[in-house]
């Protein structure tokens, strides 16, 4: 499904009187705007006044088009906060927000820094406006055909300009300075943390985005990236996670880990996260011969090369689960969770990291934000933890709290897990996953 953003121009002549007011950049780009995915329309809309249904709304492209290069990086990159969303998230990430006075449909992109969510909301029914977006659908794309659709959208309405002979818009210099940054990877590393952080352009402190560009050197840019994802003000340095690891850290020795005959899988980023970490967690059953059976702590400490009194240790990291390797062959764990479950779910999701990735890195994290990362190792952890056919068999159809409880202590993981595996696999239902696409479902 491609994602398009269709324009048909409105004769400036017939809207505006004089020439000066005509060449204005949102009169000149006043269109039938039609935003789409395959078949899915995000602008379909009931004129009040008519009661006419049309699958366009009459808006001015200019603004939409600089609101689309000015929020580029975090739109790709930022991801949904792990809590409660920020007015910062929102007015960056809801076509709503585009302002210039123009009635903007309720459509919201949601990247995982892989794949791109679009949804849209239909207007309330009392809301007293001229035109009612009556849009409810949603789809999940690859982020690079969202990159494409903006790209061909935003380089026709410079096309438009120009040809309207349209002076002083700030469109095409906006333009040309994003793809000089996408085109620079040193400027496109440090937009990209940025992004991650959720600031605007050169709206974050340039000490904030510089210690985490430097820390990318030693830690690799992939994992910094993680790290950045969600920290907003206060993001971790190397530092930090190197002096805990030292004080804290319970050592692996990374050549006693598990072999596995997955090292020539790839993840398929056409993919959901969560169906290549249910495909990898079958994959190393498989190898390993266990079926659907209960994986025990002594079978998955040695996976990962650590002593099986790690799950029953007090000593815990407040601020996240990680590893950090700091020779080529022995590394650090520190697990968040003061659970046994918890801590055990953390491991193995650090496991499903620390196979997956094509590159060895030397930091693994384990956090609560929404990247394309971490909903995989999420995914891989439930999976290979609590396989869905074997819990389904267990309950038989029982969803009672006492049920899930007795399947939590079975696979030894919490009942939060075993109730979000019921829901992802839509055998439980919830009013807060109604509507939600499955490929987009958090494990």
């Amino acid at each position: 499904m491609s994602f398009r953003m269709t324009t048909r121009w409105c004769k400036v002549s017939s809207l505006t009187s004089g020439s000066a007011q005509a060449r204005q950049p949102d009169q000149a780009t006043l269109a039938e705007l039609e935003l789409a995915v395959g078949e899915l329309l995000f602008t379909r809309a009931e004129d009040s006044l008519s009661g006419e249904v049309r699958h366009h709304a009459i808006l001015a492209a200019n603004p939409l088009a600089e609101w689309l290069v000015w929020n580029w990086w975090r739109l790709c990159f930022e991801p949904q906060p792990a809590g409660k969303q920020t007015p910062g998230w929102l007015e960056a990430h809801r076509m709503a927000n585009v302002g210039g006075g123009w009635l903007w449909p309720n459509v919201e992109f949601v990247s995982d820094g892989v794949r791109m969510r679009i949804a849209a909301k239909a207007s309330a029914a009392s809301a007293q406006q001229p035109l009612r977006y009556l849009s409810t659908d949603h789809a999940v794309i690859p982020l690079a055909q969202f990159e494409q659709g903006v790209d061909a959208f935003v380089e026709r309405v410079i096309e438009r300009l120009s040809s309207q002979a349209v002076a002083g818009a700030d469109l095409p210099h906006m333009y040309e300075e994003l793809l000089a940054e996408r085109a620079d990877p040193e400027a496109a590393t440090y937009r990209r943390l940025e992004a991650l952080l959720g600031f605007d352009p050169d709206e974050c402190p340039d000490d904030r985005v510089m210690t985490l560009y430097q820390d990318a050197q030693g830690l690799g840019l992939e994992g910094v990236a993680e790290l950045a994802a969600g920290a907003g003000t206060s993001p971790l340095s190397a530092s930090q996670l190197k002096g805990w690891a030292r004080a804290q850290g319970c050592e692996s020795d990374k050549q006693n880990r598990l072999g596995w005959v997955g090292q020539g899988y790839r993840v398929d980023h056409q993919l959901p996260a969560w169906r290549n970490g249910v495909k990898a967690a079958h994959a190393l059953r498989a190898q390993e011969r266990v079926a659907d059976a209960a994986i025990g702590n002594r079978q998955l400490a040695e996976w990962f090369a650590v002593p099986a009194v790690l799950f029953e240790e007090q000593r815990h990291n407040k601020a996240l689960a990680y590893e950090l390797a700091f020779e080529s062959d022995k590394s650090r764990v520190l697990l968040r969770s003061r659970w046994q479950a918890g801590r055990r779910f953390e491991l193995a999701r650090l496991l499903g990291d620390v196979l997956l990735q094509a590159e060895p890195e030397p930091l693994h994290l384990a956090t609560a934000q929404n990247t394309y990362r971490q909903k995989l190792q999420r995914a891989f952890a439930a999976e290979l933890l609590c396989p869905i056919e074997a819990l389904s068999e267990l309950l038989a159809g029982d969803f009672s709290d006492d049920a899930i409880q007795g399947a939590a202590d079975t696979f030894g993981v919490s009942p939060m897990t075993v109730t979000v595996q019921l829901l992802n696999n839509r055998l439980m239902q919830s009013d807060e996953l109604n509507g939600l696409d499955p490929d987009w479902a958090v494990a």
